[in-house]
């Protein structure tokens, strides 16, 4: 009876290590090699195993190494939508198109494989990207790998006809204008035809279909209020699909759809599975090449541009992240740094100049703004830059303000924030965009000022009484370092005026959140630190101005995130004006 129980967990170790392709291991054969004598595998030397019936009856299949076992996992991964790079396996079977039904105008002697990119792209043509899609998912299957998931489970109806057109086109005007991750064709090929059923596509697919379904029940349109709980089961469905998106080979599908729920995350404040999908997005845009500046083989120019935008929303949500819950940023800094530049994806990023000819693009200034963010985290918010000196935190604040000003001058004055005049939000088509660009303009500066205000250095005297001669070279090339806590306030208070163009919807309002939460936090920092100048008794009254506005928001408003933006400013308030009163 042991030796039968030693026999079965032997096989299966070796089962195991033939799966995995753990260590070097060399199978033990069920019967002994040619020439050598040996008991059974079952035959049992304790003699008191008569005694027991061993009822078990041992499946001869069992006994075998599966055929498949032994291939290398070398994957085939899906570059773009009709476009695959050539990968399969010489010794995956494979099937031969005869050239006279190919229409390549060859002779009619020789074929090629279904499996080499000539034949990917003939079936792509043929039969549709999603036939494509599901000829790769059977081809580069591994069922060994399969059994360990659950089959997938659907959490509730899909909707159809009417009601689906509306959501997609939701999507695409609400939410798709501020993160561009799928294209119109993208989505139309993904909802075609019987769309519903789970076996028809590949993991990252069917992510994808239930992301973008969870993110368009969260926005406006004539369906009226978000509908959380049916948006809650699509996520649940998406999350669900995650292990097979990591046993899976790295596609776009798999990419997009984790970056898409990492947003929705996001507008949660869930900190922590946010950096997990942000870090599962970026290693497969780096295991892809999606930011190399190369264009790679078999790609036309507007599927590289997608490619390269993918990146960089990879890498913008990667930084977002890393700004609202202190976490290094998942991308590598070097790899940011040779990503190629893109164009801007769609029309709806221009907006006219006023008393100009012409127009002005929106998406330019934001990618820009994503990569000084991205070194404002890493030169001053890690922690190799904590432990730099006064002086040099002087200089690269200094540095810092000034890009953050010679970016402001590429803006058209009707568009620019610390502009004085109201922007014109509500009457441009990608309103939202210019939104964010005010809030993250604000951030930015918010970031890099507080460090010196905190420091309570008002002016050059500060400076000279009490710290050393070399401190002072800090800021000699730019002074505006010496108004650090003035700057840091006007920002706050700037940031918190855009209340009133907060997004009406769940999505883009819990997004948005940060950024009014962390102007009232600054506020109430420097009314505590300096209570009794004129400008901090404005702060205050601003604070009370924006708590007075959020309660009735609360009381009128569904959305979660506008009662925990109200529970924050009344916080700030109270410390506010404890402060105050001890002064």
């Amino acid at each position: 009876m042991i030796n039968h129980l030693e026999g079965k967990l032997e096989r299966l170790e070796t089962h195991l290590n033939s799966i995995f392709n753990v260590g070097e291991l060399s199978p033990i054969p069920d019967t002994p090699p040619p020439g050598e004598t040996g008991p059974p595998a079952l035959a049992s030397t304790d003699p008191g195993s008569e005694d027991f019936d061993d009822s078990e009856t041992e499946d001869p299949s069992a006994q075998q190494e599966p055929a498949s076992a032994s291939l290398p996992l070398n994957p085939v991964v899906p570059s773009m939508h009709g476009q695959y790079t050539a990968g399969i396996l010489g010794e995956t079977p494979c099937f031969y198109i005869p050239r006279c039904i190919s229409d390549t105008g060859a002779g009619c002697n020789s074929g090629f494989s279904v499996s080499t990119e000539e034949g990917l792209d003939w079936v792509s043509r043929k039969a549709g990207p999603s036939h494509l899609d599901l000829l790769l998912g059977s081809m580069t299957s591994v069922p060994e790998l399969t059994t360990f998931l659950p089959p997938r489970k659907l959490f509730g109806p899909f909707p159809r006809g009417e009601l689906l057109t509306q959501l997609l086109q939701d999507y695409m005007e609400y939410f798709n204008v501020t993160f561009p991750i799928f294209t119109r064709a993208e989505i139309d090929s993904l909802f075609a035809d019987n769309y519903a059923d789970p076996q028809l596509h590949g993991p990252g697919r069917w992510t994808s279909i239930q992301v973008i379904l969870a993110v368009a029940y969260l926005l406006p349109g004539s369906r009226g209020q978000p509908d959380h709980q049916v948006s809650a089961l699509f996520m649940k469905g998406a999350m669900q699909t995650i292990n097979e998106l990591l046993l899976a080979p790295p596609d776009l599908w798999a990419c997009k759809s984790i970056v898409v729920m990492a947003v929705g995350f996001l507008a949660m404040a869930a900190g922590h599975p946010c950096s997990s999908l942000i870090s599962i997005a970026v290693q497969i845009s780096n295991q892809l090449g999606l930011g190399k500046t190369a264009a790679q083989a078999g790609l036309s120019p507007d599927q590289v541009q997608h490619q390269r935008l993918l990146f960089w929303m990879v890498c913008a949500v990667d930084i977002e992240i890393s700004y609202r819950f202190g976490l290094p940023p998942a991308q590598k800094e070097d790899i940011v740094g040779e990503a190629a530049p893109i164009d801007s994806p769609s029309s709806a990023y221009s907006v006219p100049i006023k008393d100009e000819s012409g127009t002005f693009n929106l998406f330019d200034c934001s990618v820009e703004l994503v990569q000084i963010r991205s070194q404002i985290i890493r030169q001053l918010y890690l922690t190799s830059a904590a432990n730099q000196s006064f002086d040099q935190l002087l200089a690269v604040a200094g540095d810092f303000d000034q890009r953050l000003q010679t970016w402001l001058k590429k803006i058209p004055y009707d568009y620019r924030p610390d502009a004085g005049a109201p922007p014109p939000f509500r009457n441009l088509p990608g309103w939202s965009t210019l939104l964010f660009i005010h809030y993250t303009y604000y951030d930015c500066m918010i970031a890099i000022h507080s460090l010196i205000a905190m420091r309570g250095v008002d002016s050059a005297q500060d400076l000279i009484s009490t710290h050393s001669p070399p401190v002072l070279a800090g800021f000699s090339n730019n002074p505006r370092v010496l108004l650090s806590t003035s700057l840091t306030s006007r920002a706050a208070r700037a940031s918190l005026a855009l209340m009133k163009y907060l997004p009406a919807d769940d999505i883009h309002l819990g997004i948005a959140y940060h950024y009014p939460s962390v102007a009232m936090k600054t506020l109430a920092s420097s009314i505590i630190r300096s209570p009794r100048p004129a400008a901090e008794v404005y702060s205050l009254r601003m604070l009370y101005q924006a708590e007075s506005y959020l309660s009735q928001k609360a009381r009128d408003s569904p959305l979660e995130a506008i009662r925990r933006l109200w529970k924050v400013c009344t916080d700030c308030c109270a410390v506010a004006q404890r402060a105050v009163d001890s002064a």
